[in-house]
């Protein structure tokens, strides 16, 4: 039924390889396919994970830094506050013994 040649090279090695698929170039073509699937397969996973993974610590990086930063924010927010009450509550006092010193002044 086949009657290899033996000197048809790269040719000659698709033919049977065609044979053994039963003539089908298309089932050829898919099985060369899934072979270079399956080999390239590994590298592609463990590159996937490194970068998955770096991905993610510099996102957790991102996110603890932000955090960090909006709480010293908040810190620094709330002394400013403080100061600056007190020196309100230390102004309104002192308008306060002004205006009563005044009105004792008048009687």
């Amino acid at each position: 039924m086949f009657n290899p040649i033996d000197n048809l090279g790269d040719y000659g090695t698709f033919h049977e390889d065609l044979a053994k698929y039963g003539g089908s170039k298309q089932a050829l073509y898919d099985a060369i396919r899934q072979s270079g699937v399956d080999e390239v397969k590994p590298q592609y996973t463990l590159l996937g994970g490194v970068l998955g993974a770096a991905v993610t610590a510099i996102g957790f990086g991102i996110a603890n830094f932000a955090t960090k930063r909006i709480k010293r924010q908040r810190a620094l927010n709330e002394a400013k506050r403080k100061a600056l009450e007190e020196t309100l509550y230390a102004k309104v006092d002192e308008q306060n013994i002004l205006s009563q010193s005044e009105d004792t002044d008048m009687e």
